[in-house]
């Protein structure tokens, strides 16, 4: 999870593991940094965690090589991602104030496939530039 200090960072993984595209792991990891990175804008408008968000997404594909991922795929699973988590809270937490925010977060992700979500490392579709 990226942080406002400079340390080292943890990698999370589960017992999961399945043969896909790059593009959906990459992706749900893109969209949990920009939910992140929302959320901050959102809540306390943080400079310092909306770029420490933007810098890790940027890092991760970089690290991944994110020139030979496509986009487009990279840009719908983080919506998906954002989606799942706010469908998982309102099922099993509550539906709360924060999930309707979270509502127009996701209706705008989705109106441009994801896209957002995905740092300008990656080459963007002209109609979908990132945040």
């Amino acid at each position: 999870m990226p942080g406002a200090r400079a340390r080292p960072g943890a990698l999370l993984i589960g017992e999961e593991l399945a043969r896909g595209p790059a593009e959906y792991d990459v992706g749900w990891l893109l969209g949990e940094l920009a939910e992140l990175r929302l959320l901050a804008l959102a809540r306390t408008g943080d400079d310092q965690s909306v770029s420490a968000c933007e810098e890790a997404a940027r890092h991760l594909l970089r690290g991944y090589g994110g020139d030979h991922l496509d986009p487009v795929p990279l840009g719908r699973v983080a919506a998906l991602r954002v989606l799942t988590h706010a469908h998982d809270y309102a099922a099993y937490v509550a539906w709360t104030a924060e999930l309707s925010d979270y509502l127009d977060v996701i209706a705008a992700l989705l109106d441009a496939e994801g896209a957002p979500a995905v740092p300008a490392a990656v080459p963007q579709h002209p109609a979908h530039p990132p945040l």
